[in-house]
């Protein structure tokens, strides 16, 4: 559980933006809607890495189960990923129909070809009593995709910082540097 405080730390402050996000107006904007997506997101990845953590521990007796609920936790943080890449591409100002039916057909496609790689490739695991994680072909498919990902993301902000500071997002843009 000591590993764990920090994670419960974060369910805590997740639950608290979330509340306070979705008990107040907003304004309507493509913005405003990717990050009340990206906030649930964390709330679940947060909730899912705590499952995980005693799914770990109890692997022997749960393999199954355990396999099912690690693999989800990296298809929810590629989901995570993955919507704030569309939420570089609109405040970097490119041109995506988001809402559009073919746009939203390819994303279930290539969210479902990841989803699948992840659930396909092996994943082993670690634990003792003070940690728990897992590793292998799975998180490395994971890690190398989140890296394009966030090069891409940079020389996109790169290429478009006149468009970001426009748009007061200058703040993201100097996480990305």
């Amino acid at each position: 559980m000591a590993n764990n405080a920090f994670t419960i730390c974060s369910l805590i402050y997740s639950i608290l933006i979330n509340c306070a996000y979705f008990t107040k107006k907003r304004i309507d904007t493509k913005e405003n809607k990717i990050y009340g997506k990206l906030i649930q997101l964390n709330l679940l990845n947060i909730i899912n890495a705590i499952i995980c953590h005693y799914t770990i521990i109890n692997r022997e007796s749960i393999p199954l189960l355990n396999d099912l609920v690690s693999k989800s936790l990296l298809v929810v943080f590629f989901l995570w990923v993955y919507i704030f890449n569309i939420y570089v591409f609109v405040i970097s100002d490119i041109k995506i129909d988001i809402e559009g039916k073919k746009y939203k057909i390819i994303s279930m496609i290539i969210c479902l070809i990841v989803a699948l790689f992840i659930y396909i490739l092996p994943l082993e695991y670690y634990s003792t009593s003070i940690i728990a994680y897992s590793f292998g072909k799975s998180a490395n498919f994971m890690y190398a995709l989140t890296t394009l990902t966030f090069i891409g993301w940079g020389l996109l902000i790169l290429k478009n910082h006149k468009k970001v500071k426009s748009k007061n997002n200058y703040q993201n843009y100097c996480h990305t540097q």
